[in-house]
């Protein structure tokens, strides 16, 4: 057994945000010694949410005023500060040491050679990461040194027998949906390589042989104000809603009747898994991330990146056949249990 003594876990996000502290102090409770780095953004609260962002999060408003647009701006604000402090206070209750190699800008090198300068004199470390930036980061900065780096695994969040017991009608009133409507929804920061795009094409293309269907895609980006201005390009209005940051929505997924994961490169998986964890069937591009968590045919569906009709075909499919959906739904939820256990590090 390993000496606990020479045992140093050295915990790596982009921001104490992504950070999973319950994936934390579990760990830290298993004979390790845990050291926690944080390399925390500092930008003054431009990530203070953009006027984008707070009109995706209020997408459903008619009219918005600027003091409708200040206020939200300012509870954003304040819920984002209040996050961060609540993650900051609990890692510090169980005797976690927080070091916060605090970056201004988002050049990897540097924030490796902060990283390289906290890792030094740490001859066993090993290095868990919980993000893209991080892994980055990890890789850059030891490059000459010899580290242990390890993926935290983004199941260990997903509670499979926790209960979801929010109102479906509830939530389509407060979206004014009527309440026979087939949701589709979708997550991920809105940036190009999501494929948001395709996915609002691939809407349009089934909103013309059912219209009773409805994508609902949660997250913020850059964007933002293109993907709206699309959207309504395009004509589908209000058939595509954007909702805002996920974590505000923390039960919807389990409302939804389909998920669709356009990423056309590498990308966090964490939404997906827990789509799937909740038997919604799933309709996925063909990269290696979904590959490991779908067969398809078989427990989802992976279509080539950028096939627009590909995703409306499959979830057309799977409308006018309620039984395969239901098939696809409990074969997905039984694998994802099989292979990736909620108590895996």
């Amino acid at each position: 057994m390993t000496d606990k003594s020479t045992v140093d876990v050295l915990h790596v996000a982009s921001s104490i945000c992504s950070l999973d502290v319950d994936h934390v102090i579990n760990s830290a409770q298993q004979a390790v010694t845990n050291t926690v780095c944080l390399i925390d953004a500092i930008t003054p609260l431009r990530r203070r949410l953009s006027a984008t962002e707070v009109i995706t999060a209020v997408d459903n408003v008619p009219r918005l005023t600027s003091e409708l647009l200040n206020s939200h701006l300012e509870q954003l604000g304040v819920k984002h500060q209040h996050d961060q402090e609540t993650k900051r206070k609990r890692l510090a209750d169980h005797g976690l040491e927080v070091m916060s190699a605090e970056r201004r800008h988002r050049f990897d090198v540097n924030a490796a050679l902060r990283l390289r300068k906290i890792l030094r004199g740490r001859s066993h470390s090993t290095v868990r990461v919980y993000d893209k930036d991080a892994r980055q980061w990890v890789r850059l900065a030891s490059r000459k040194d010899h580290l242990v780096c390890e993926t935290a695994q983004l199941s260990s969040k997903i509670r499979f027998d926790r209960p979801h017991n929010f109102d479906r009608k509830q939530f389509c009133e407060s979206l004014n949906l009527p309440s026979n409507a087939i949701l589709i929804g979708a997550v991920g920061p809105l940036q190009p390589w999501r494929g948001i795009k395709d996915l609002i094409w691939a809407a349009e293309l089934l909103r013309v042989i059912n219209d009773r269907t409805y994508l609902l895609i949660a997250g913020t980006g850059p964007q933002e104000w293109r993907l709206h201005r699309f959207r309504d390009q395009v004509g589908v209005g209000k058939r595509v809603r954007f909702l805002g940051n996920h974590s505000e929505h923390p039960c919807w997924l389990s409302l939804l009747d389909y998920f669709w994961a356009g990423a056309k490169r590498e990308s966090s998986t964490s939404s997906l898994v827990e789509a799937i964890s909740l038997q919604v069937p799933v309709v996925a591009t063909d990269i290696s991330e979904h590959r490991r968590l779908i067969t398809s045919e078989a427990s989802g569906f992976l279509v080539k990146p950028g096939d627009r009709a590909a995703f409306a075909r499959h979830t057309w499919r799977m409308i006018n056949a309620p039984g395969l959906a239901a098939q696809i739904g409990q074969a997905g939820r039984s694998a994802v249990q099989s292979n990736l256990s909620p108590d895996t590090v």
